[in-house]
């Protein structure tokens, strides 16, 4: 893994928070500029209330072109892609309200592949994060790969 030298106030951190998305958007930028490139968004989801809840963000010629393969071309497009490997993701947080008013975290995490193996790796997390022992019901959207985890 190679990572480029820039400044220390544009460099991303695990687990560095905004406050909105504009401001990761404006953040990613000043930091692709400086390392010499540019952005786009690659993908996003949203919850069932239309909320943003994930925005993958990557190098602007990340992707793979037809070299090789014989392919339809539709249209002249200026930009090739290659394989950069240049990414953020930003990911929102489970959180909910105590009987004090108080926001807390029920549940974070970022996966790279909704898998089951990584399912029971995080099922297996949480666990070992909970003081009570494991959780007596998990509500799903019911996604195979997680019902073959929790199972």
């Amino acid at each position: 893994m190679q990572v480029p030298d820039v400044s220390y106030d544009n460099k991303p951190k695990v687990g560095q928070e905004f406050a909105s998305l504009d401001e990761v958007h404006d953040f990613y930028n000043k930091y692709a500029k400086e390392v010499g490139f540019s952005v786009r968004i690659s993908s996003s989801k949203k919850n069932k209330n239309d909320e943003i809840t994930k925005k993958e963000y990557c190098c602007f010629k990340e992707g793979t072109s037809c070299k090789g393969i014989p392919c339809k071309k539709e249209r002249r497009q200026g930009i090739i892609r290659v394989c950069c490997n240049a990414k953020l993701a930003v990911v929102k947080t489970i959180s909910g309200v105590n009987n004090h008013g108080q926001t807390i975290v029920f549940a974070c995490a970022f996966l790279r592949e909704e898998t089951t193996n990584s399912f029971i790796w995080l099922f297996e997390q949480f666990k070992k994060a909970m003081p009570g022992g494991a959780p007596k019901m998990i509500i799903t959207d019911q996604d195979l790969a997680m019902m073959k985890a929790i199972s």
